[in-house]
């Protein structure tokens, strides 16, 4: 348990919790997105119980982890899903065909590379949050 918490502080990581309470945890680090140039492992029939840090151990053994994202959205079999981001393609692809079929809490994880690219993201491909003038504005 110590070393775990002696390797975190060494990689300087953080963990954060979005409004929508899904947790994050990656390496920190500049540029205004730091998942800009990661390829993602999209890992599926995660265990719910499953947490960042618990991802992060497991898959730092196969590559040099950047970027945990653990979805709380569940499916109709209770399980979540993670996207691990990677720096290279190669070392994505290479992680993705060693853990495909693990077993992570008792479920066997299902892992590819991610289709979607962070760099290439455009931002009208999101739909617009404006909901029209607030009280305050007018």
């Amino acid at each position: 348990m110590r070393e775990h918490f002696r390797e975190r502080e060494r990689h300087s990581r953080s963990l954060e919790q979005s409004r929508d309470g899904n947790a994050r945890f990656h390496l920190v680090g500049g540029g205004s997105d730091f998942r800009e140039g990661l390829v993602s492992v999209f890992v599926s029939n995660l265990n719910p119980i499953v947490d960042s840090i618990g991802l992060w151990s497991i898959f730092k053994v196969f590559g040099q982890v950047r970027d945990v994202y653990i979805s709380q959205k569940k499916n109709t079999n209770r399980s979540c899903f993670a996207f691990i981001r990677f720096e290279t393609r190669d070392e994505a692809g290479r992680v993705a065909q060693k853990v495909n079929g693990m077993h992570v809490y008792g479920r066997p994880i299902v892992a590819k590379v991610a289709e979607y690219d962070w760099g290439k993201r455009r931002t009208n491909d999101r739909p617009s949050q404006s909901r029209g003038i607030g009280k305050d504005m007018g």
